[in-house]
C-alpha cells in the first residue's frame, strides 16, 4: 500500500544498529582530528590520493543509486504531466506563482517574523492551482461551472493546502515542455465525471482539472520513473571515465 506524502514525511527514521554510535574506548581522543581509513587499512593511516579518488567514486555512485530511489518514490505518489509551455494552463500556473511572490513582498513590509508571513500567506502552490481554476472556469461546456466557481470562492486556503499537497510545475529538457508535477492523494478514488456526495473538494476539481488538460494539445500523461537528470547524466559520464 502506497503512503501520502504527508504520511511519509511524518514517520520517525530508523537506522540499523550496526554498532557506528557506540562509543569508543578512547573517548578523549578529538573526534574532530580523524584520519581516513579505507577498507581494510589501519587505524592512522592517511588515505593516498589514489584513495580519495576512490573514495569520490563510491560517493557518486551512492548519489546516483539515491537519486534513481526518489525517482521511483516520485513515480508512486506523484502524477506526472507534460504540458507545452506556451500553453494558457502553463502561463496560469506562472501568473499563481507570481502573485505568491508579490504577496509575499507585500507582507514582508509589515513584518519580517517568517511564521506569521507563512501563517497568511499559506503555500505557493494553493495560487497555482486557484490560477489554473479561474481558466479552467472560462472553458465553455464545463460540467457544473457555476456550482465549481461558487464553492471554491468558499474554499479555505488552508483546506486547499492539505488537499494539494505538490504541484510544481518546471521546464523539461529543451524548453518546449513543462514537466508538471502533482500530488492529490484525497483523488485516487474520485471519478471527475460523478458529483461527489460530499462535496465540491479541492481534490475532485483536480480530477475535474486533470481531466481537461489531457484534452488539450501536446498535454501527456507520463507514465513509470522519470529518466537521469542532468547532474545524474554527468556524474555518470565521470565514472564512465
Amino acid at each position: 500500500m502506497l503512503l501520502p506524502l504527508a504520511l511519509l514525511d511524518s514517520l520517525p527514521l530508523l537506522a540499523m544498529d550496526l554498532g557506528a554510535n557506540r562509543p569508543r574506548a578512547d573517548s578523549s581522543a578529538d573526534s574532530s582530528a580523524r584520519n581516513v581509513r579505507p577498507r581494510g587499512g589501519k587505524a592512522g593511516h592517511t588515505a593516498s590520493e589514489g584513495e580519495m579518488g576512490e573514495v569520490v567514486k563510491q560517493i557518486a555512485k551512492l548519489s546516483l543509486s539515491n537519486a534513481q530511489s526518489n525517482r521511483a518514490l516520485e513515480a508512486c505518489v506523484m502524477e506526472t504531466l507534460k504540458i507545452p509551455a506556451d500553453s494558457p494552463y502553463s502561463k496560469a500556473y506562472k501568473e499563481g506563482t507570481l502573485m505568491f511572490s508579490q504577496a509575499q513582498e507585500d507582507l514582508k513590509k509589515t513584518t519580517k517574523d517568517p511564521e506569521v508571513i507563512r501563517e497568511k500567506l499559506v503555500l505557493p502552490q494553493v495560487y497555482a492551482f486557484n490560477q489554473m481554476i479561474v481558466l479552467l472556469l472560462k472553458e465553455k461546456d464545463l460540467p457544473l461551472a457555476e456550482l465549481i466557481a461558487a464553492e471554491t470562492k468558499k474554499w479555505d486556503p488552508k483546506m486547499v493546502a492539505s488537499q494539494i499537497k505538490h504541484y510544481q510545475m518546471s521546464k523539461m529538457y529543451g524548453g518546449a515542455n513543462m514537466k508538471f508535477k502533482v500530488s492529490v492523494p484525497m483523488a485516487l478514488n474520485l471519478n471527475p465525471d460523478i458529483q461527489p456526495v460530499t462535496g465540491i473538494s479541492p481534490a475532485w476539481v483536480w480530477c475535474v482539472l486533470k481531466k481537461h488538460l489531457l484534452q488539450q494539445k501536446g498535454v501527456s500523461l507520463m507514465q513509470g520513473r522519470a529518466p537521469p537528470g542532468d547532474l545524474e547524466r554527468q556524474i555518470q559520464m565521470f565514472l564512465d571515465k
